[in-house]
């Protein structure tokens, strides 16, 4: 695994939320597998008997074991929370783009403009989506910066990796470029994201049956054989055999 560059860093912290500049990092990578060998090597030498090695030599191979998994588990575990961080921050806003949009078909059709809409929606709906209004009050700062509302949408849907907000992004450009209606744009989009969860929705219920096969089986059957059959079994076995061993 190649170790990611500062703009690719920088990438990932935005799609996750942190927008803070990256850190470096002060590492060896290509030193800890060396001592974790030398470890192993050590022990292997040894026999795998502590006993047979100098108290010093184990403590310093229990030492560099400690370090090598250490070392692993602290190139490992950052960027795997990262990408937990970024799926779940990706969910949030899927889910509450659509509210969204409803709101800002509510501001345009009463006379605001999209640079207005925008920082209106982030602060009503900022308790219930807090990651989607994030993203919009970071759009409107980059607006309010001087940027182009069509530079500032693609930041946009790059930052986030949403499917949904590249869509929006690309549909609120077509509609700035042929000047059509935005607020019938917003409408429509947001019925496609419903009709999308709809079936999504279909979908995932369509799968939960065949899902629910292993458990029944193996989980919920036996505790009802049990339940059922069980004191059955008990009172034949309580009142049958000792008359047939009277016989």
């Amino acid at each position: 695994m190649t170790r990611p560059s500062g703009l690719h860093i920088g990438h990932i912290l935005g799609a996750a939320g942190l927008l803070a500049l990256p850190l470096e990092v002060f590492s060896w990578p290509s030193v800890t597998p060396v001592m974790v060998a030398a470890a192993l090597a050590a022990l292997a030498c040894g026999g795998w008997r502590w006993s047979l090695l100098p108290r010093w030599l184990a403590a310093l191979c229990l030492l560099l074991l400690l370090y090598g998994a250490a070392g692993v588990l602290g190139y490992m575990l950052p960027m795997n929370c990262l990408l937990f961080r970024i799926r779940r921050r990706r969910h949030d806003i899927e889910k509450g783009l659509a509210n969204a949009l409803d709101l800002m078909v509510v501001c345009v059709e009463s006379g605001l403009g999209l640079d207005q809409t925008i920082p209106q929606v982030a602060k009503e709906l900022q308790f219930a989506y807090p990651d989607l209004c994030d993203e919009f009050e970071v759009m409107n700062l980059e607006m309010r910066a001087g940027k182009r509302p069509v530079d500032a949408l693609h930041n946009l849907a790059e930052r986030t990796g949403v499917e949904d907000v590249r869509k929006l992004a690309d549909v609120l450009i077509q509609t700035d470029r042929f000047g059509a209606s935005i607020a019938q744009s917003l409408r429509g989009h947001a019925d496609y994201l419903r009709v999308m969860a709809h079936q999504k929705a279909e979908e995932w219920a369509g799968k939960l049956a065949g899902k629910l096969v292993f458990p029944i089986f193996f989980c919920v059957l036996p505790s009802l054989f049990v339940v059922t059959v069980g004191p059955v079994l008990t009172h034949l076995i309580r009142d049958l055999l000792p008359s047939i061993g009277n016989v």
